[in-house]
């Protein structure tokens, strides 16, 4: 594969920064700060991330946490960058955590075409229900290591994509038990660093198989987490690429219908044996 260029829904190249966001916060001065990466998987805003990166500014329900004025304590927010020299500035809405996994899903404010009202679609990226093999070349494409700086009268905030190389080290089916990565993960010597959390995980077909979980400063040591642990999140108001709205539907559901594309899916549906 060519890094840093990945397979759409569309099977088709797509660049990094299309489809892979970074996921911030604002507080009430205005002051951004980037606390991990995201991606797309759903035309009209959908996206992944981490459970951890989002868990601490948000209550159980995945809604913003309000303070005794009832007014947002944290603001969610992500800079979607549309090539080649636009920003669109996008308000997150709802997220859904897993309760073992270190994933999450959640959903963007619309983009809308301001002449004609019509919703606009983002680039996606394509995910595979394939399980790679410990020695198999792996990628991630994410935002570490943000800096933002602010003055009396104004701020700014550096946020710069990183490609990290590496390869399946070994699979925990179990979890590691600890920590950010209880659930079922791999353990990889990507060296992925602050801010990287919650980007995708390519394998060599350039498909989205995981989810950065954490990394250990001065090691390469990394452990991602599997992107099928994603498939029973539900989300409200969702709308599919038929143009409905649907009060509450899972990830699943909307693989089911195409609008959420993946590959090999067929390898572990129902009649069909996962890898051992």
């Amino acid at each position: 594969m060519t890094y840093g260029k990945f397979v759409s829904d569309t099977s088709q190249p797509v660049q990094g920064q299309e489809a892979v966001i970074p996921i911030c916060t604002v507080d009430k001065r205005g002051r951004l700060e980037c606390i991990g990466t995201g991606f797309f998987i759903g035309v009209y805003g959908i996206f992944v991330t981490a459970k951890h990166v989002v868990r601490e500014v948000l209550n159980e329900d995945g809604e913003q946490i309000l303070d005794e004025e009832e007014n947002v304590r944290f603001g969610l927010m992500t800079f979607h960058f549309i090539p080649p020299n636009s920003i669109v500035i996008r308000e997150i809405i709802k997220i859904s955590f897993h309760g073992d996994d270190d994933v999450a899903v959640g959903t963007l404010r619309t983009m809308v075409n301001q002449k004609t009202g019509e919703p606009l679609r983002n680039k996606i990226l394509h995910l595979t229900a394939r399980v790679p093999g410990v020695g198999e070349r792996i990628a991630t494409w994410a935002y570490p290591n943000s800096v933002a700086e602010y003055n009396e009268k104004e701020g700014s905030l550096s946020v710069v994509p990183k490609i990290y190389e590496g390869e399946i080290e070994d699979e925990h089916r179990e979890g590691r038990g600890w920590g950010k990565v209880p659930g079922r993960c791999y353990q990889t010597n990507l060296g992925i660093e602050r801010g990287a959390s919650g980007g995708p995980v390519f394998d060599d077909e350039g498909c989205v198989f995981a989810i950065n979980s954490t990394g250990f400063d001065g090691t390469d040591l990394a452990y991602i987490s599997h992107v099928q642990s994603i498939g029973g999140l539900a989300l409200p108001l969702v709308q599919t690429d038929d143009g409905k709205i649907h009060e509450k539907i899972t990830i699943s559901e909307l693989i089911d219908r195409g609008s959420i594309k993946v590959a090999h899916i067929d390898d572990v549906r129902p009649g069909h044996r996962e890898r051992e």
